[in-house]
């Protein structure tokens, strides 16, 4: 009974447990600590050159400080040796990810920027070789062109003299499709180039090709009237048909006016989109 009793009183020998305080290799803030001295580290040794940098350096970050932790529980002995390890592991592996992360990724994004900067480079001397080769057959045109002009006298009263207009207006005619005919591949391969870049750029020549090929058509109308009105003045027609001949050309003319007009609009639209774009 005494036996008993002794040990029944002996609880009050034993030692009393105190709630559990957390380890200082657990306190929470520790891991914000290690990595918000990765991410100083990284900046000061400057390999935040771009947002590619900034934000391989914030995940690394952030991962150190999820795994400070977890690597600290496995290193033995003292405490402040346990730190002092941890912290060494952790910027040599965190060094590691960053410089090799960030010159994998600087490399891959210098070699795309560099060859995008040489194809637009080689587009654009090929534009430019493409546009001085259609100016060049269009000035040969244009010789022909002002050669046919001059053979037509609008004041001619003969038969001869609107025979010979006739003749011009047709050669006109067939020099503005042999020009329209030059201009369609080079809009072709203009058009197969700017649709590797924007949109804008499609637009603008797109609306150039449209208003070139509009006011060739209404030009080709105008030198039909023309050619009708004098043929009728060869075959000496009615008055009436004479007259009608005369506002055939005037609407044509009237049609042509506004074509070239949209034209000459689509050209300056398209300039300033090339310029805006190679220029920038």
């Amino acid at each position: 009974m005494d036996e008993e009793k002794k040990n029944v009183g002996g609880a009050k020998n034993d030692p009393q447990i105190s709630p559990a305080k957390p380890l200082k290799s657990e306190r929470w803030f520790a891991g914000y600590i290690v990595a918000g001295f990765v991410l100083w580290l990284a900046q000061s040794n400057g390999f935040d050159k771009n947002t590619y940098d900034t934000t391989i350096i914030l995940v690394v970050g952030i991962l150190c400080g999820v795994f400070y932790h977890r690597i600290k529980a496995r290193i033995k002995g003292k405490e402040w040796l346990r730190i002092v390890g941890t912290f060494l592991i952790i910027e040599l592996i965190a060094g590691g990810l960053i410089g090799f992360s960030t010159a994998i990724v600087n490399h891959f994004v210098d070699t795309t920027t560099g060859a995008s900067l040489v194809s637009s480079a080689v587009d654009g001397n090929k534009l430019t070789q493409l546009t001085n080769s259609l100016n060049t057959t269009l000035t040969g045109i244009q010789t022909q062109w002002d050669q046919a002009q001059n053979s037509i006298d609008e004041n001619a009263d003969s038969n001869s003299g609107y025979l010979s207009n006739i003749s011009g207006y047709q050669t006109l005619q067939n020099l503005t499709d042999q020009r329209y005919a030059d201009f369609v591949p080079y809009s072709n391969q203009v058009e197969a180039i700017l649709s590797k870049y924007s949109t804008e750029l499609t637009d603008a020549f797109s609306q150039l090709s449209t208003a070139t090929e509009n006011a060739k058509s209404a030009e080709d109308a105008v030198f039909t009237a023309k050619v009708n009105y004098y043929q009728a003045l060869v075959d000496q027609k009615s008055d009436a048909d004479i007259q009608a001949d005369i506002s055939a050309v005037n609407s044509a003319v009237d049609q042509f006016n506004q074509a070239q007009q949209a034209d000459t609009q689509a050209q300056t639209n398209w300039q300033t989109a090339y310029n805006k774009f190679f220029s920038s």
